[in-house]
């Protein structure tokens, strides 16, 4: 399951939690609406299908701007790019150009920095914790979450209720701004997930790391609604 896991486990367990509230007077399994969910199937193959890339803004940070790139310039070679509109666009277009499981890419707006810092680095030459599986090493926002924010900056990444202070955008504009504006400590920016990368996790039985996967184009929310009470 590509997308929409979190959704359907819930399904799962207002199912169960239901038949046991109902105990004996549960009707027979399949015969309840809270025995189905509504999905929505595409073909992984569409051509207009893509997966936009979802940057985190982090509100604080345990490391000044210096320590955090010493910290970086260790793990990853850091390309300085002047903190302009045109350094932007390039450090942008830099990450889209990724597209290799053998390399990571990574930017960076970190606040007291005088560069935007585009990272790089053999996905083999990054410390993983021995249990990610190598399909998922082959992620940009692997390493993202397990070497940098969990690793450098000690976030507790994957836990359930979310990370404090960590946000998600899809506007790279915006996360820029918040640190600008002094409204967040860093941003870092993440290239689009390929569909093929995608694919192979969810054919190794795997699930993709939190807030990686903003297909486009979206459906509309509550385009079709599915009534839990049997309701037509």
């Amino acid at each position: 399951m590509a997308d929409g896991h979190h959704r359907y486990e819930t399904a799962l367990r207002y199912r169960d939690e239901t038949r046991a509230a109902l105990g004996s007077a549960a009707p027979p399994p399949g015969a309840a609406p809270y025995d189905y969910v509504l999905a929505y199937l595409t073909r992984i193959e569409d051509p207009g299908l893509v997966v936009l890339p979802t940057h985190r803004v982090l509100a604080s940070s345990p490391l000044a701007a210096d320590d955090l790139e010493r910290a970086l310039a260790a793990k990853f070679r850091v390309d300085r790019l002047p903190w302009t509109d045109a350094g932007m666009a390039r450090l942008l277009e830099r990450l889209s150009c990724g597209d290799t499981e053998a390399t990571v890419r990574l930017g960076a707006a970190v606040a007291g920095a005088d560069a935007l810092w585009l990272l790089s680095a053999a996905t083999t030459a990054l410390p993983f914790p021995t249990s990610t599986p190598a399909v998922l090493r082959a992620l940009d926002v692997t390493a993202l979450h397990q070497v940098v924010l969990g690793g450098m900056l000690g976030l507790p990444i994957g836990e359930r209720g979310g990370t404090p202070g960590l946000t998600y955008t899809q506007d790279a504009t915006a996360a820029l701004a918040a640190v600008e504006r002094g409204g967040a400590a860093a941003a870092f920016f993440v290239p689009r997930t390929s569909l093929a990368a995608l694919r192979a996790v969810s054919l190794a039985g795997l699930t993709m790391p939190e807030k990686s996967t903003y297909f486009h184009p979206k459906l509309l929310t509550g385009l079709v609604i599915y009534p839990l009470d049997g309701g037509g």
